[in-house]
């Protein structure tokens, strides 16, 4: 050792008790800033529930349609009218089905928009229901017993509405089919190049042949995030 030199050992310096206060003190601060937040969330949706604002989600990816209905999903309804709406479990506004059709029944499968849906009134008004009452009120059918199945969904084009019949409907055996076409949006609706929307299927000319463009399903809107699946799956 060089004379005039000290020799100081290398030791790890040890945390004092302030130290640990500081750390204590700042885990606190985050403790009461993250609960602050939260209070504060669940003041604004109970603000919100109380004033009757709502925004719940309705609808979610659909693999064969772009976009369906999100199965018992519940909101109140205040445009255009006002009504109570309720999906069922295959994710169409209607009362829940059995698969197997009943003996000596009728079915009839309605097809359509939101013509069809018809979200803004309640669902004993719609021509489905009133159809299916006067068919079995007036026995038109004999005395079969009839069911008017609702399978529309707001926004469709005919080609989603036939996706949801080749995947959705004919399970349920239908001896009818009814498609309600409107002339105001439909024939839009089914041009990829009139609608420019790539979020929906369509069905394109290929070689003189009809083929499924299935592209929107690498759309932003039909990609979710996973944090948005774990919510909404």
């Amino acid at each position: 050792m060089e004379p005039g030199l000290q020799y100081k050992p290398n030791r790890t310096t040890r945390p004092t008790v302030a130290d640990h206060r500081r750390r204590r003190s700042l885990w606190t601060r985050l403790g009461i800033l993250f609960a602050s937040v939260l209070l504060a969330f669940m003041a604004a949706e109970l603000a919100l529930w109380a004033a009757g604002i709502q925004y719940p989600r309705s609808s979610r990816a659909d693999y064969y349609c772009g976009t369906s209905r999100l199965p018992h999903a519940r909101w109140e309804h205040r445009s255009e009218g006002r009504s109570w709406v309720q999906i069922n479990s295959q994710g169409f506004r209607d009362r829940e089905w059995t698969i197997n059709k009943p003996e000596g029944t009728l079915r009839i499968a309605v097809l359509g928009d939101s013509y069809v849906e018809a979200v803004q009134v309640d669902p004993e008004e719609r021509f489905t229901e009133i159809l299916e009452k006067l068919l079995q009120q007036r026995k038109c059918i004999g005395q079969s017993r009839v069911e008017v199945m609702n399978f529309g969904v707001s926004g469709y084009g005919t080609t989603q509405e036939l996706m949801t019949l080749r995947h959705k409907v004919w399970k349920y055996q239908p001896d009818i089919v009814v498609l309600a076409f409107l002339t105001g949006n439909d024939l839009r609706n089914n041009s990829k190049t009139l609608q420019n929307d790539p979020g929906r299927p369509y069905f394109v000319l290929d070689g003189g042949d009809l083929k499924f463009d299935s592209s929107f399903r690498t759309s932003p809107d039909y990609i979710k995030t996973w944090w948005e699946r774990l919510a909404y799956k």
